[in-house]
C-alpha cells in the first residue's frame, strides 16, 4: 500500500533562511534589497521561498507572492499581477483606495480586480504609448512602496527564468527609483535556464551594478541532510540506503522525495525495527536523475488519472476541475474522482477550488508525454472551453486563448485572440509580448487577408517601443507596399510617414527625407491630417537635422495653412508648435514665440496636457534665449501643473532642472541645490539618458559658479560622455561648458583640445541659427581664456546677430569683452546693455562678470581710467563676496592690491616667495626641472627644492595640481 509522506520541513537550508531574514531586516531599516535564489530544478528553491514567507508572516511583515510560467501566451507583468491580484482580493477597501488613488486608472488597466473592489475609476489622460511604460512602472512601484511602508514587504517572484521582459524591466525600475522602500524582493530562478535568458542576465547585471543584489546559490544537499529529509518523511534510513538515496538523487531534495515516494509505493524498503533498509536487489535498478524518478512514480498512477494529468499539464500550472471536465467531456464529479489518486500521491495539490501541480517539473514531464496530434487536439479543446468563460478584459485568458488556438491548428481564432492580446500588451506598455503575439498572427494570416495591413502597422509600433528599429523598418516597408498593392494610397502614405520617423531615429536622414516625400506624394490626392503631419515632419527634419532652414520653414508654413483649412484644432496645435519652434531656432524669435504661445493656449483648451507641457518647454527655451528669464518662474509652475495633470513623468524630465538653472543664474545657491535634488527624482523616472546628462551639466554649472572647479569638471565630464553617445547635434550645444570648467581648473591643454573640437563641430551648424549662438559664445570664452587673439574679430562679427540674447551668459557681456579686446567702439554700449538686462533679471554672477569686463574696458584708457578700474573691480568683488565665491574674491583681491602698488609678496597666494611664484609659473607651462634650471640659471637641485616647497605650501601632491592652482590664482595667463 502506498504510504503518504507528509509535507516536509525545510532541510539543510538554515543558513540561507537566516540570510533572507537578515536581508529583510536590512531592507526594513535601510531600503530595498533583491536576493536571487538560484539553483537547478528540484534543488529546493520554492520550498525555501515558502519557509521565508512563513518566517516573514511570523514577524508581522507583509508578503506578496507571484511567479512566471513556462507556458506561452502569458500576459506581461504576470508575476506582479499574481502578487498584487491576491492582495487586491484580500486588502481592506479603504486602505486599497488610499494606496492607489493617484494611479488608480492605469492600475485598473492591468488589474481589473481593482474595479471590482473600488468601483469605477477616473478616466486616464491620453498618454503617448512610449511614455505609458514609465507611468505603469511608477504606479506599481509606488503601490508596492505604500504596501511596504508600515512593516516592510517581502515580495516573492518565483520561476523568473521564464519571466517576460516587461516584468524584469519593472523590477529594475522598482529597484532604481524606490531604493529607500522597505522591500525585500526574492527572485528565484533556475541557474542553467537563467544563463540562456538574455533579459534576465541583463536584469541581474543592472541590479548588481546598483549594489542591491545578493545571490544565494543553492548547492545539493549532503548525505546527512538527505538522511534527515528521509527521517522527516518517516523513513529513518540505514546508512547504505541513505547513501543510495543521496547518490541517485544527486543531492536534490525534490528527487530524493520522489524516490522515497516511489520506494514506499513499490514497497522496496524493509523495516528492521529501527531503520529502513533498501533491498539489495533494488540497488542497481534505481532511477538516476529527476526525470526518471518522476516517471517511475507516475507509472504507478491509474492510467485514466495519468491521461487526465497530461491534459491538465497543458492547461497550465494551476487548473480547475470544471475546465478539465469541459476539455475531456466528462462530468466534474468524474474528474475529481480521477484526480483523487494524484492528490493522494501528492503529484497535485488542492487549494480551495483550484488544483495545482506540486512542482513545475511534474507538469513539464507530463506535458512531454503527449503525442503531437493529441497535443493539438487537446489545445483546441482547452481553447474552446476557455472561450466560453472569457471576457475581452481578461488579458491573461485572451493571451492563453491565442496560444491554445495557435497550438491547436485553428488559425482564424488564433489570429483573432493574438490581435487582442497584442493590443492588451501595448496598452500595458509591454512591447516584447505584443511583438510575439503579432508575429504569431501574421504567420498564421493569409497574405491577402484585409487585416494584414493593420497588424503590420501595429507590429511596427511595438517594435519601436522595444527599440527594435530594424524590425520596424522591415515591417513598415512591407506595410507600405502591401497597402499600395491593395490600392489604399492613404494607408500606404501613413506607413511611409512612419517609415520616415524610423529612418530619422536611425540618423539615416536622406532616407527619412525620401520617405516623407513619398508619404506626401501618396497622401496629396486629398486633404488629410496625415498629409499635414508629413509636411510638418519633413519641415522639421530639413531644418533641425539637415540645417536647411529655409526649405524646412517653407514646408512647415504649408502644413500650417493646410491644418487651418482642415479646421482640426488638434493638428493645428501640433503644427503651430513645430513652426514656432523652427522659427525660434532659426533666430526669428519675434515671429516664433507668438506661435508657441498660441499652440500652448490651444492645447490647454483641448485638454491635451502632455502636448501643452511640451509647448511650455519650448516656450521656456525661447524666453530664455530672448533674455526674458523673468518669465520663467511662472512658466515653470505652469509646466509643473500640466505635467502633473497629464500624469506623465516624462514631461517632468527638464522642468525642475530648468528651475535649478534659473536659481544658479540668479546666484540662489541653496534654491538651486534643492531644485537639483527634486529634479534628480524626476530624472530617475525617465529611461532616456539625455535628462540625466542635462542635470549633470546643471550640477557642474552650480559648482563652477561657486568656484568649485574640480567638482565642476567631474560633473560636466560625466554629462559630456553621455552627450557624445547621443550624437554631435546635442554635443555641440554643451561641449564648450566643459572646456570653460577645465580652463578655470587650470587644465589648459584639455581646454584647448575641446576648443578645437568645438570649432570643428560648429562647421556643420548654420551660422544664423540659435544652435550656432550657444557654442559660439562658449568658443569666445575659451578663446579669450586661452588668449587666442586671432579668433576674436571673426567671433565678434558672427556673434552680433545674437545681441540682446542669453545663451548661458548674456551675449552682450561676451560681445563687450570681445569689443574691448579688439578695440571696437561699441564696447561701452553693449556692456551697458548687458548690465541693464542683468540688473532687471537679478543675475548676480553675471553682474560680477560685467563689472570686471567694464574694469578691463576702463584699463584701456591708461592712467586716466584707473579710478573706474578700481570702482568696477570693487563692484565685482562685492558681488562675488555676497555669493560666497571665495575663489573669485581672492583673485579680485590680488587685482585690487596690484592697483595700489602692494609688494609682490602681498599679492602672492599661499605664502609663496617671488622666486617660488616664478618657478610655479614655469611648472604650469609644462617645463621640466631641467628646463626651469636653464631658464632661471639655477641648479636642478635648487629647482627641485623650490618645487618641493611649493607643493608643501599649496598642500597638493603633484605638478598638475600645482599648475591648476597657478591658473586659478592668476599666476599664469
Amino acid at each position: 500500500m502506498m504510504q503518504v509522506i507528509p509535507n516536509l520541513p525545510l532541510i539543510g537550508r538554515a543558513v540561507e533562511l537566516q540570510a533572507i531574514g537578515q536581508h529583510l531586516a536590512y531592507a526594513r531599516q535601510y531600503g530595498l534589497r533583491v536576493v536571487g535564489v538560484a539553483g537547478e530544478p528540484g534543488i529546493g528553491k520554492s520550498r525555501l521561498l515558502t519557509a521565508a514567507i512563513e518566517q516573514t508572516l511570523v514577524s508581522h511583515g507583509q508578503v506578496l507572492s507571484g511567479g512566471a510560467t513556462q507556458s506561452e501566451g502569458m500576459p506581461p507583468y504576470l508575476p506582479f499581477l499574481e502578487a498584487l491580484g491576491d492582495y487586491v482580493r484580500q486588502a481592506d477597501t479603504g486602505v486599497l483606495r488610499e494606496q492607489t488613488t493617484f494611479d488608480a486608472g492605469v492600475l485598473a488597466v492591468l488589474i481589473p480586480e481593482l474595479v471590482t473592489r473600488l468601483g469605477s475609476m477616473p478616466e486616464e489622460q491620453n498618454i503617448p504609448v512610449d511614455q505609458l511604460r514609465l507611468r505603469i512602472f511608477r504606479a506599481i512601484s509606488l503601490w508596492l512602496t505604500h504596501i511596504a511602508t508600515p512593516h516592510g514587504l517581502l515580495l516573492v517572484l518565483d520561476d523568473m527564468h521564464w519571466a517576460d521582459s516587461a516584468s524584469l524591466d519593472l523590477l529594475c525600475a522598482l529597484a532604481r527609483n524606490h531604493a529607500n522602500a522597505p522591500i525585500l524582493v526574492l527572485v528565484a530562478y533556475r541557474s542553467a535556464e537563467a544563463s540562456e535568458s538574455a533579459v534576465l542576465q541583463r536584469t541581474l547585471v543592472a541590479l548588481n551594478r546598483q549594489r542591491i543584489l545578493h545571490t544565494l546559490l543553492l548547492a545539493p544537499l549532503g548525505t546527512k541532510q538527505i538522511g534527515a529529509l528521509a527521517a522527516a518523511a518517516g523513513f529513518p534510513l540505514h546508512p547504505a540506503a541513505r547513501r543510495a538515496l543521496w547518490q541517485h538523487s544527486e543531492g536534490s531534495p525534490f528527487v530524493a522525495e520522489e524516490l522515497l515516494r516511489g520506494w514506499a509505493a513499490r514497497e522496496v524498503l524493509t523495516y528492521d525495527g529501527v531503520r529502513w533498509r533498501l533491498a539489495d536487489t533494488q540497488t542497481n535498478t534505481l532511477p538516476a536523475g529527476i526525470t526518471l524518478a518522476v516517471r517511475q512514480r507516475l507509472d504507478m498512477l491509474p492510467v485514466p488519472t495519468r491521461e487526465l494529468l497530461r491534459v491538465a499539464a497543458l492547461c497550465g500550472r494551476s487548473f480547475e476541475s470544471a475546465l478539465l471536465a469541459s476539455c475531456v467531456e466528462q462530468h466534474v464529479e468524474e474528474i475529481e474522482t480521477l484526480l483523487g489518486p494524484a492528490l493522494h500521491a501528492q503529484i497535485i495539490e488542492l487549494h480551495g477550488a483550484v488544483y495545482s501541480f506540486r512542482h513545475t517539473t511534474l507538469r513539464e514531464i507530463l506535458a512531454e508525454e503527449l503525442t503531437p496530434s493529441r497535443k493539438r487536439r487537446m489545445h483546441t479543446q482547452i481553447a474552446q472551453s476557455l472561450e466560453q468563460h472569457t471576457t475581452p478584459s481578461d488579458a491573461r485568458q485572451v493571451a492563453t486563448l491565442a496560444f491554445h488556438f495557435a497550438s491547436g491548428g485553428d488559425p482564424e481564432r488564433a489570429v483573432h485572440y493574438a490581435a487582442i492580446a497584442a493590443a492588451n500588451a501595448l496598452a500595458a506598455a509591454a512591447p516584447d509580448q505584443a511583438i510575439e503575439q503579432l508575429q504569431t498572427a501574421l504567420r498564421l494570416l493569409p497574405l491577402n487577408n484585409a487585416q494584414r495591413g493593420a497588424l503590420l502597422l501595429q507590429l511596427s509600433e511595438a517594435a519601436l517601443l522595444s527599440s527594435d528599429e530594424y524590425l520596424a523598418l522591415n515591417t513598415l516597408n512591407e506595410a507600405r507596399n502591401w497597402f499600395a498593392e491593395q490600392g489604399d494610397r492613404h494607408a500606404a502614405g501613413d506607413a511611409a510617414l512612419r517609415l520616415g520617423h524610423v529612418y530619422w531615429r536611425l540618423e539615416q536622414l536622406d532616407r527619412a527625407q525620401g520617405a516623407f516625400e513619398d508619404a506626401i506624394q501618396l497622401l496629396d490626392t486629398s486633404a488629410s491630417t496625415q498629409l499635414v503631419l508629413a509636411q510638418a515632419d519633413l519641415g522639421n527634419l530639413l531644418a533641425m537635422s539637415m540645417h536647411r532652414y529655409n526649405e524646412g520653414l517653407a514646408y512647415a508654413r504649408k502644413a500650417l495653412l493646410r491644418a487651418q483649412q482642415l479646421e482640426d484644432e488638434h493638428t493645428v496645435a501640433i503644427v503651430l508648435r513645430t513652426l514656432g519652434n523652427l522659427l525660434v531656432r532659426a533666430n526669428y524669435l519675434a515671429e516664433g514665440v507668438p506661435l508657441l504661445e498660441q499652440s500652448l493656449r490651444l492645447a490647454e483648451a483641448l485638454g491635451e496636457m502632455a502636448s501643452a507641457a511640451e509647448s511650455c518647454i519650448l516656450l521656456s527655451h525661447a524666453y530664455a534665449w530672448n533674455a526674458e528669464l523673468d518669465r520663467l518662474p511662472a512658466m515653470t509652475e505652469r509646466m509643473l501643473h500640466l505635467a502633473q495633470s497629464a500624469g506623465d513623468p516624462y514631461q517632468m524630465r527638464h522642468i525642475l532642472t530648468l528651475r535649478a538653472k534659473l536659481a544658479i543664474v540668479q546666484g540662489r545657491w541653496s534654491d538651486a541645490e534643492r531644485d537639483i535634488q527634486e529634479a534628480q527624482a524626476a530624472v530617475d523616472d525617465v529611461s532616456s539618458p539625455e535628462p540625466q546628462a542635462f542635470l549633470l551639466l546643471i550640477r557642474g554649472e552650480l559648482a563652477y559658479e561657486r568656484g568649485e572647479f574640480e567638482q565642476a569638471c567631474q560633473h560636466m565630464s560625466a554629462a559630456i560622455a553621455i552627450y557624445r553617445e547621443l550624437g554631435p547635434g546635442l554635443l555641440v550645444w554643451f561641449l564648450g561648458l566643459l572646456g570653460q570648467a577645465q580652463l578655470a581648473y587650470g587644465d589648459l591643454s584639455a581646454a584647448r583640445a575641446l576648443m578645437v573640437e568645438l570649432s570643428t563641430l560648429m562647421d556643420s551648424t548654420p551660422k544664423h541659427a540659435l544652435a550656432y549662438a550657444e557654442p559660439l559664445i562658449q568658443l569666445a570664452q575659451l578663446a579669450m581664456g586661452l588668449h587666442e587673439e586671432a579668433r576674436y574679430s571673426k567671433i565678434f562679427r558672427e556673434l552680433l546677430p545674437f545681441c540682446n540674447q542669453w545663451h548661458n551668459v548674456l551675449s552682450d557681456t561676451v560681445l563687450g569683452q570681445l569689443a574691448t579686446a579688439i578695440g571696437d567702439v561699441r564696447a561701452p554700449e553693449v556692456l551697458a546693455s548687458a548690465k541693464t538686462t542683468a540688473l532687471r533679471l537679478g543675475m548676480s554672477p553675471e553682474l560680477a562678470r560685467i563689472a570686471e569686463a567694464q574694469a578691463d574696458l576702463a584699463a584701456t584708457q591708461g592712467r586716466s581710467g584707473l579710478n573706474d578700474v578700481r570702482r568696477h573691480l570693487e563692484e565685482a568683488f562685492t558681488q562675488w563676496n555676497l555669493l560666497n565665491n571665495y575663489t573669485e574674491v581672492t583673485r579680485l583681491q590680488r587685482r585690487l592690491a596690484a592697483l595700489d602698488g602692494a609688494p609682490a609678496s602681498v599679492l602672492l597666494p599661499a605664502g609663496l616667495s617671488a622666486r617660488e611664484a616664478q618657478v610655479l609659473r614655469l611648472v604650469a607651462t609644462g617645463k621640466t626641472n631641467r628646463d626651469i634650471a636653464q631658464q632661471l640659471i639655477l641648479s636642478e637641485k635648487t629647482v627641485a627644492n623650490h618645487v618641493a616647497n611649493i607643493l608643501g605650501k599649496l598642500g597638493v601632491e603633484n605638478r598638475a595640481a600645482a599648475a591648476a592652482f597657478a591658473v586659478r590664482n592668476g599666476l599664469v595667463g
